[in-house]
């Protein structure tokens, strides 16, 4: 005789760059063994792989997890942690105030509510990118596999690497471009005959990209001084 199949909640979380609600359920022992091994190895590379494993894993919907932007990546990851594990994470902050000429040092010990989870944006942000009257671009996110870090890096050759790596599409008046039906010489002329603040304009798009930030306003029992902490990045919610 079989054993009972034990039934689980399901969730939503709205995914901003889908526009939509997604369904989930909560993580379960097999997916918590996935973050505690990864947690252990401290590699960056292996903790990304297993947070789009446990999304993959916990999502009931078709979405495709691998091409989801960093921002949507966070706000489902802080999602499933809440309603996973519990909507607090046991945090630890050095107050850096100064009292008498001296930092104050004390180490404070506090919850993080992770319910206060939400998206900061520029509402000047823009996939659509003019350049022109009538010519232009479309961008795609930068999704989980290109951290913060790299991305700079990227930005201090010019920034025409990562750009021509997240074209979606260039428009005119009359039709759309696929980048993969673009060759690398047509995209390279392309880029030479834009102007500096044609360029600039196209960086503007990741500079006001999305991210995902938690806010907290918390008191130095010793010095009472209050701080006003703000988390962001997936690696401050890895929990």
């Amino acid at each position: 005789m079989p054993l009972p199949k034990i039934e689980h909640p399901i969730h939503e979380v709205y995914l901003k760059s889908l526009d939509k609600k997604v369904r989930y359920r909560p993580f379960l022992v097999k997916e918590e063994k996935l973050l505690l091994m990864a947690k252990e190895s401290e590699d960056l590379q292996d903790i990304l792989k297993t947070i789009k494993q446990i999304i993959s894993n916990c999502c009931l919907d078709d979405i495709d997890v691998e091409s989801l932007p960093i921002f949507d990546v966070e706000m489902f990851f802080i999602h499933l942690r809440i309603n996973s594990v519990g909507e607090t994470s046991e945090l630890m902050y050095t107050c850096a105030h100064v009292v008498n000429e001296e930092p104050c040092n004390h180490v404070v010990e506090f919850a993080l509510d992770l319910k206060n989870i939400k998206y900061r944006f520029s509402e000047e942000h823009n996939k659509i990118v003019p350049l022109t009257k009538d010519i232009g671009v479309c961008m795609k996110y930068p999704s989980l596999n290109l951290p913060q870090s790299a991305l700079d890096e990227k930005f201090q050759d010019g920034g025409y690497e990562i750009i021509s790596e997240y074209l979606d599409y260039i428009y005119d008046e009359n039709q759309t471009y696929k980048t993969e039906d673009i060759s690398k010489e047509e995209l390279s002329a392309f880029f030479d005959d834009l102007s500096l603040e044609q360029v600039k304009a196209i960086k503007q798009f990741f500079i006001t990209t999305p991210s995902v930030v938690l806010e907290q306003d918390i008191t130095c029992p010793k010095c009472s001084n209050n701080h006003h902490m703000v988390l962001e990045g997936i690696l401050n919610f890895f929990e």
